[in-house]
C-alpha cells in the first residue's frame, strides 16, 4: 500500500496572533472612554474596518499582523503599533482602552475625519511611544500636558485638527522628539522657551495658529534645524539668530498683510526677508 502523502504546507494553516483587548466596562459617559451602549470602541469602530473578511478571528480580537493596522510583539502578544489611517473611524478615542496598551511604540489615527473629542490624557502611558498622529481629524481640545512623559518620542504629529490651547511646556521635556508638527490649529499662547531641550527637533512647523509673543531665543540651541514654519501667527519682537541648516526653510513671515507676524527690524544675518518692516 502507498504511504499516504503528507498534506501540503499552506501559509493560512498556520496559527494567527492575536491580542485581546482590555474588557470592555461601562463608562460614566459615552465621551469618556468612546464606547456606545456597552460595546467597546475597537469592537464597534475598529474592528469591523481592519477585519479584511477574516471570519476565522472571532469578534472583539485585534488580529496582528506585519506591515499592516496592528502589530504585536511575538513573544507577550501585546500590541506595539496601531495604525489606523484613513479608515473612516468616527467616536472619540476610547481613554481606558487605549491607555491599557502600555506597549504601544507607534500609534497613528490620522486621516479619520469624523474622529472627535480630545486627546485622552492616557497617552502619557505609552512610555516606548515613537510616533504619535492625530492630523486630520477632528479632535479638539488641549494638548494633554502628560505628553511629556514620551521620553522616546520621536515624531508629534497634530495639525489639521480642532486642537486649542497653549502648547504644553512638557514638550521640552520629549528631549528625542525631531518632527512637531502643530499647524492650522487654533493653538494661543507663547512658543515654548522649553522646546530649546529638544536637541534633536529638525522641522517645528507651527503656522496658521493664533500663537503670540517672540520667538525664544532658547531655540539657537536647535542645531539641527532644518525647517521652521510660523507665518500667520501674532508674533513680535526681534528674532535670535536661529541655525537654520543651509538649504533648510525658514517661514517666519510671507509677504502681505496676512502674514500677521511683526517681527522688530533688521532680521538677524541668514534668515533672509522675514521682517514686517514698520510702517
Amino acid at each position: 500500500m502507498s504511504p499516504t502523502p503528507s498534506p501540503a504546507f499552506h501559509p493560512s494553516a498556520m496559527p494567527m496572533q492575536t491580542a485581546q483587548p482590555p474588557s470592555p466596562r461601562t463608562p460614566t459617559s459615552q465621551a469618556e472612554d468612546g464606547i456606545v451602549g456597552g460595546i467597546s470602541w475597537f469592537n464597534q469602530r475598529v474592528y469591523p474596518v481592519i477585519a479584511h473578511g477574516d471570519t476565522a478571528a472571532p469578534r472583539g480580537e485585534l488580529t496582528c499582523n506585519t506591515g499592516m493596522e496592528v502589530r504585536c510583539d511575538r513573544m507577550t502578544g501585546e500590541i506595539t503599533h496601531l495604525s489606523l489611517t484613513n479608515l473612516g473611524l468616527s467616536g472619540t478615542l476610547p481613554a481606558g482602552e487605549l491607555g491599557a496598551m502600555t506597549k504601544l511604540v507607534w500609534l497613528d489615527v490620522s486621516g479619520n475625519a469624523q474622529l472627535h473629542g480630545t486627546l485622552p490624557a492616557t497617552v502619557g502611558r505609552f512610555q516606548n511611544l515613537l510616533h504619535l498622529s492625530v492630523h486630520n481629524t477632528a479632535i479638539s481640545g488641549a494638548l494633554p500636558t502628560e505628553v511629556g512623559l514620551l521620553r522616546q518620542l520621536d515624531s508629534l504629529f497634530f495639525h489639521n485638527t480642532r486642537m486649542s490651547g497653549a502648547l504644553p511646556t512638557q514638550l521640552g521635556q520629549c528631549t528625542q522628539m525631531s518632527r512637531l508638527h502643530a499647524y492650522n490649529n487654533g493653538m494661543t499662547g507663547t512658543i515654548p522657551v522649553e522646546l530649546g531641550a529638544c536637541e534633536r527637533l529638525g522641522d517645528l512647523m507651527l503656522h496658521n495658529n493664533r500663537l503670540s509673543g517672540s520667538v525664544p531665543q532658547s531655540l539657537v540651541a536647535l542645531t539641527g534645524l532644518r525647517g521652521i514654519y510660523a507665518f500667520n501667527n501674532r508674533l513680535s519682537g526681534r528674532l535670535p539668530p536661529l541655525p537654520v541648516a543651509p538649504g533648510g526653510v525658514c517661514g517666519l513671515a510671507l509677504a502681505g498683510a496676512a502674514a500677521r507676524n511683526a517681527f522688530e527690524c533688521p532680521p538677524p544675518a541668514g534668515l533672509g526677508a522675514v521682517c514686517t518692516a514698520p510702517a
